[in-house]
């Protein structure tokens, strides 16, 4: 279960980590040119906040798409297990009562 676990957190999707690379490729070649333009005093700022703030945006959505996919592998070993837990022979199920409880919490809500 340990094994699963750690390999859930290390998955990495492979289209996040290509809009990551492109978003931080766009910031850096941003940042660039945007000191190229103070040095030799060149009014030009819009395609410098293009690049500078269209890079952060893909870098940022190439983080979600990765967290989103960890998560995903970690809620199906949460499920697996619990689907595994609720086969248990009836003395050793916890999770009926919890239910239950869970049940009448949201009925009072």
């Amino acid at each position: 279960m340990e094994d699963q676990i750690k390999k859930a957190e290390s998955t990495k999707s492979k289209c996040g980590e290509i809009t990551k690379i492109i978003g931080i490729t766009g910031l850096v070649i941003g940042t660039f040119i945007g000191i190229h333009n103070l040095i030799f005093k060149v009014n030009r700022f819009s395609e410098v906040s293009f690049l500078v703030f269209g890079g952060a945006a893909l870098s940022s959505l190439g983080n979600n798409a990765t967290s989103n996919k960890r998560t995903a592998e970690l809620m199906a070993i949460l499920v697996r297990s619990k689907n595994s837990a609720s086969q248990l022979p009836g003395d050793l199920l916890v999770s009926k009562k919890s239910d239950e409880d869970a049940r009448k919490y949201l009925n009072r809500i």
